[in-house]
Protein backbone atom coordinates (compact mmCIF):
# COMPACT_ATOMS: atom_id res chain seq x y z
CA UNK A 1 0.00 0.00 0.00
CA UNK A 2 1.16 3.64 -0.62
CA UNK A 3 1.04 6.15 1.56
CA UNK A 4 1.99 10.18 1.81
CA UNK A 5 4.08 11.59 4.81
CA UNK A 6 3.71 15.10 4.80
CA UNK A 7 5.83 15.34 8.12
CA UNK A 8 9.25 16.75 7.51
CA UNK A 9 12.06 14.02 7.66
CA UNK A 10 15.92 14.50 7.46
CA UNK A 11 17.31 11.72 4.78
CA UNK A 12 20.91 12.31 6.07
CA UNK A 13 20.70 10.58 9.77
CA UNK A 14 23.73 8.82 10.95
CA UNK A 15 23.42 4.65 11.04
CA UNK A 16 25.97 1.98 11.41
CA UNK A 17 24.20 -0.87 9.58
CA UNK A 18 23.88 0.56 5.81
CA UNK A 19 26.50 2.08 3.77
CA UNK A 20 26.21 3.49 0.05
CA UNK A 21 26.04 6.71 -1.53
CA UNK A 22 22.04 7.24 -1.83
CA UNK A 23 20.18 9.16 1.25
CA UNK A 24 18.72 6.73 3.61
CA UNK A 25 17.27 6.72 7.28
CA UNK A 26 15.62 4.54 9.78
CA UNK A 27 12.07 5.48 11.35
CA UNK A 28 10.33 3.60 13.30
CA UNK A 29 6.64 3.40 11.70
CA UNK A 30 3.42 1.03 13.32
CA UNK A 31 6.13 -0.48 16.01
CA UNK A 32 8.38 -1.52 13.20
CA UNK A 33 11.96 -0.54 12.16
CA UNK A 34 11.94 0.82 8.71
CA UNK A 35 14.12 1.94 6.50
CA UNK A 36 13.55 5.04 3.59
CA UNK A 37 15.71 5.35 1.16
CA UNK A 38 15.71 8.04 -1.60
CA UNK A 39 16.89 7.74 -5.37
CA UNK A 40 20.32 9.03 -6.94
CA UNK A 41 21.04 12.59 -8.15
CA UNK A 42 21.73 10.59 -12.20
CA UNK A 43 18.82 8.29 -11.32
CA UNK A 44 15.90 9.26 -9.13
CA UNK A 45 13.79 6.47 -9.84
CA UNK A 46 15.81 3.96 -7.62
CA UNK A 47 12.79 3.84 -5.17
CA UNK A 48 10.45 2.65 -8.19
CA UNK A 49 13.01 0.25 -9.47
CA UNK A 50 12.94 -1.28 -5.78
CA UNK A 51 9.26 -1.62 -5.97
CA UNK A 52 9.32 -3.30 -9.42
CA UNK A 53 12.02 -5.45 -7.85
CA UNK A 54 9.72 -6.38 -5.36
CA UNK A 55 6.76 -7.38 -7.57
CA UNK A 56 9.25 -9.28 -10.25
CA UNK A 57 9.75 -11.17 -6.88
CA UNK A 58 6.37 -11.81 -5.85
CA UNK A 59 5.36 -13.23 -9.27
CA UNK A 60 7.90 -15.44 -9.17
CA UNK A 61 8.25 -16.45 -5.76
CA UNK A 62 11.63 -15.54 -5.09
CA UNK A 63 12.46 -14.50 -1.20
CA UNK A 64 12.85 -10.85 -1.38
CA UNK A 65 12.38 -7.44 1.24
CA UNK A 66 8.76 -5.80 0.72
CA UNK A 67 9.38 -2.02 -0.53
CA UNK A 68 6.85 0.19 -0.57
CA UNK A 69 6.91 4.07 -2.17
CA UNK A 70 6.22 7.37 -0.30
CA UNK A 71 6.40 10.98 -1.17
CA UNK A 72 8.67 12.77 1.45
CA UNK A 73 9.61 16.23 1.36
CA UNK A 74 8.37 15.99 -1.95
CA UNK A 75 10.79 13.24 -2.93
CA UNK A 76 10.23 10.05 -4.05
CA UNK A 77 11.62 7.37 -1.71
CA UNK A 78 11.23 3.66 -1.24
CA UNK A 79 10.16 1.86 2.44
CA UNK A 80 11.26 -1.60 3.85
CA UNK A 81 11.26 -3.35 6.84
CA UNK A 82 14.41 -4.60 8.42
CA UNK A 83 15.17 -8.07 7.92
CA UNK A 84 17.09 -8.83 10.63
CA UNK A 85 16.32 -8.36 14.75
CA UNK A 86 17.77 -8.64 17.54
CA UNK A 87 18.67 -11.96 17.57
CA UNK A 88 19.92 -12.04 13.81
CA UNK A 89 22.83 -10.14 11.70
CA UNK A 90 23.44 -9.85 7.92
CA UNK A 91 26.53 -10.76 6.85
CA UNK A 92 28.02 -9.80 3.39
CA UNK A 93 29.01 -11.72 0.91
CA UNK A 94 32.29 -9.91 0.53
CA UNK A 95 32.95 -10.76 4.63
CA UNK A 96 32.52 -14.47 3.59
CA UNK A 97 34.17 -13.99 0.22
CA UNK A 98 36.77 -11.71 1.04
CA UNK A 99 40.14 -14.13 1.41
CA UNK A 100 38.63 -16.44 -1.46
CA UNK A 101 38.11 -13.42 -4.34
CA UNK A 102 40.44 -15.62 -6.56
CA UNK A 103 39.81 -16.53 -10.15
CA UNK A 104 36.66 -15.58 -12.54
CA UNK A 105 33.44 -15.20 -11.64
CA UNK A 106 32.32 -18.36 -12.13
CA UNK A 107 34.88 -19.91 -9.88
CA UNK A 108 34.14 -17.59 -7.28
CA UNK A 109 30.21 -17.91 -7.56
CA UNK A 110 31.04 -21.91 -7.31
CA UNK A 111 33.59 -21.41 -4.31
CA UNK A 112 30.67 -19.22 -2.73
CA UNK A 113 28.06 -21.79 -2.37
CA UNK A 114 30.25 -24.56 -1.22
CA UNK A 115 31.14 -22.15 1.63
CA UNK A 116 27.36 -21.61 2.29
CA UNK A 117 26.62 -25.32 1.53
CA UNK A 118 29.05 -26.30 3.88
CA UNK A 119 27.64 -24.04 6.74
CA UNK A 120 24.13 -25.32 6.57
CA UNK A 121 23.04 -23.22 3.67
CA UNK A 122 21.75 -25.86 1.73
CA UNK A 123 19.71 -24.35 -0.78
CA UNK A 124 22.54 -21.66 -1.66
CA UNK A 125 22.17 -22.35 -5.25
CA UNK A 126 18.65 -21.70 -5.46
CA UNK A 127 18.11 -18.41 -4.38
CA UNK A 128 21.45 -16.76 -5.81
CA UNK A 129 20.11 -18.12 -9.27
CA UNK A 130 16.91 -16.56 -8.15
CA UNK A 131 19.27 -13.33 -7.26
CA UNK A 132 20.82 -13.74 -10.70
CA UNK A 133 17.83 -13.78 -12.59
CA UNK A 134 16.18 -10.96 -10.74
CA UNK A 135 19.50 -8.95 -11.99
CA UNK A 136 19.04 -10.10 -15.33
CA UNK A 137 15.29 -9.13 -15.42
CA UNK A 138 15.80 -5.12 -14.37
CA UNK A 139 18.93 -4.87 -15.58
CA UNK A 140 20.77 -4.26 -11.92
CA UNK A 141 24.04 -3.04 -12.94
CA UNK A 142 25.05 -2.63 -9.06
CA UNK A 143 24.67 -6.24 -7.23
CA UNK A 144 28.38 -5.80 -5.54
CA UNK A 145 29.20 -8.32 -2.66
CA UNK A 146 27.80 -6.05 0.34
CA UNK A 147 24.43 -5.94 -0.71
CA UNK A 148 24.08 -9.73 -0.57
CA UNK A 149 25.12 -12.41 1.73
CA UNK A 150 23.70 -14.33 4.54
CA UNK A 151 21.82 -14.13 7.62
CA UNK A 152 23.45 -15.66 11.17
CA UNK A 153 21.84 -15.91 14.65
CA UNK A 154 23.95 -13.56 16.93
CA UNK A 155 24.06 -15.31 20.16
CA UNK A 156 25.22 -19.39 18.12
CA UNK A 157 26.94 -17.30 15.50
CA UNK A 158 25.08 -19.94 13.49
CA UNK A 159 24.27 -19.41 9.53
CA UNK A 160 20.47 -19.37 9.43
CA UNK A 161 19.58 -18.56 5.41
CA UNK A 162 20.72 -16.65 2.36
CA UNK A 163 19.91 -12.86 3.18
CA UNK A 164 16.59 -12.11 0.95
CA UNK A 165 17.13 -10.04 -2.16
CA UNK A 166 17.26 -6.00 -1.62
CA UNK A 167 18.99 -3.01 -2.58
CA UNK A 168 17.69 -3.09 -6.26
CA UNK A 169 17.50 0.71 -6.96
CA UNK A 170 20.59 1.15 -9.77
CA UNK A 171 18.79 -0.66 -12.41
CA UNK A 172 16.81 -0.32 -15.58
CA UNK A 173 18.95 2.32 -17.00
CA UNK A 174 18.92 3.76 -20.44
CA UNK A 175 19.43 6.52 -22.69
CA UNK A 176 18.16 8.17 -25.78
CA UNK A 177 20.29 9.33 -28.40
CA UNK A 178 17.08 10.54 -30.25
CA UNK A 179 13.83 10.01 -30.60
CA UNK A 180 14.06 6.63 -31.94
CA UNK A 181 17.40 4.82 -30.35
CA UNK A 182 17.59 4.03 -26.84
CA UNK A 183 20.86 3.10 -25.69
CA UNK A 184 20.80 0.72 -22.47
CA UNK A 185 23.83 -0.36 -20.74
CA UNK A 186 24.39 -4.27 -21.14
CA UNK A 187 26.72 -5.02 -17.97
CA UNK A 188 26.53 -5.19 -14.80
CA UNK A 189 28.22 -6.79 -11.78
CA UNK A 190 28.99 -10.46 -11.27
CA UNK A 191 30.91 -11.30 -8.51
CA UNK A 192 34.62 -10.35 -8.89
CA UNK A 193 33.68 -9.09 -12.38
CA UNK A 194 31.62 -6.57 -15.14
CA UNK A 195 30.34 -8.57 -17.42
CA UNK A 196 27.54 -8.84 -20.32
CA UNK A 197 24.30 -9.53 -19.23
CA UNK A 198 23.63 -12.24 -20.98
CA UNK A 199 26.66 -14.14 -19.34
CA UNK A 200 24.36 -14.03 -15.76
CA UNK A 201 22.00 -16.68 -17.41
CA UNK A 202 24.83 -19.24 -17.80
CA UNK A 203 25.12 -19.56 -13.97
CA UNK A 204 21.15 -20.46 -14.20
CA UNK A 205 20.50 -24.43 -14.20
CA UNK A 206 18.00 -24.75 -17.48
CA UNK A 207 16.18 -27.26 -15.29
CA UNK A 208 14.94 -24.43 -12.91
CA UNK A 209 11.30 -24.15 -13.47
CA UNK A 210 9.65 -20.16 -13.49
CA UNK A 211 6.00 -18.93 -13.75
CA UNK A 212 6.89 -16.49 -16.16
CA UNK A 213 3.55 -16.41 -17.11
CA UNK A 214 3.29 -14.53 -13.56
CA UNK A 215 4.82 -11.81 -14.80
CA UNK A 216 2.05 -10.97 -18.07
CA UNK A 217 0.23 -8.42 -16.28
CA UNK A 218 3.52 -7.37 -14.56
CA UNK A 219 4.40 -4.52 -17.37
CA UNK A 220 0.91 -2.59 -16.68
CA UNK A 221 0.96 -2.06 -13.12
CA UNK A 222 4.75 -1.10 -13.41
CA UNK A 223 3.11 1.31 -16.22
CA UNK A 224 0.84 2.52 -13.38
CA UNK A 225 2.86 2.93 -10.91
CA UNK A 226 5.21 5.19 -12.96
CA UNK A 227 2.09 7.24 -13.92
CA UNK A 228 0.77 7.14 -10.56
CA UNK A 229 4.25 9.19 -9.23
CA UNK A 230 4.65 11.08 -12.02
CA UNK A 231 4.42 14.52 -10.78
CA UNK A 232 6.99 13.85 -8.06
CA UNK A 233 8.98 11.73 -10.24
CA UNK A 234 9.04 14.60 -13.34
CA UNK A 235 9.56 11.69 -15.53
CA UNK A 236 7.97 11.89 -19.29
CA UNK A 237 5.31 10.46 -21.00
CA UNK A 238 7.97 9.06 -23.11
CA UNK A 239 9.87 7.77 -20.23
CA UNK A 240 7.59 5.91 -18.72
CA UNK A 241 7.08 4.31 -22.28
CA UNK A 242 10.77 3.75 -23.18
CA UNK A 243 11.07 2.23 -19.51
CA UNK A 244 7.85 -0.30 -19.64
CA UNK A 245 9.40 -1.04 -23.62
CA UNK A 246 12.16 -1.93 -21.93
CA UNK A 247 10.76 -4.16 -19.49
CA UNK A 248 8.68 -6.12 -21.77
CA UNK A 249 11.42 -6.70 -23.91
CA UNK A 250 13.63 -8.12 -20.94
CA UNK A 251 10.48 -10.79 -19.91
CA UNK A 252 10.29 -11.46 -23.67
CA UNK A 253 14.19 -12.42 -23.36
CA UNK A 254 13.85 -14.47 -20.64
CA UNK A 255 11.06 -16.32 -21.50
CA UNK A 256 12.35 -17.39 -24.50
CA UNK A 257 15.78 -18.73 -22.46
CA UNK A 258 13.90 -20.90 -20.22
Amino acid sequence: MESYIKKKISLMTPNNTTDGRLKKTWIIENNKRILIKGGYKDNPNAPINEYLASMICKYLGIKHVDYELDVINEKLVSKCEDFIDENTEFITAYSILKDELIGNYKDIYERYIKILENNGISDARDNLEDMILLNYLIMNVDRHLNNFGIIRDVNTLKWISIAPIFDSGEAMNFEMLDDDTMVINDNGRLFNEVVHFDKFLDLIRKNRKYNFEGLDNIVDEYESILKKYQNVSKMSDKDIYNLCYLLNLRIKKIKNQF
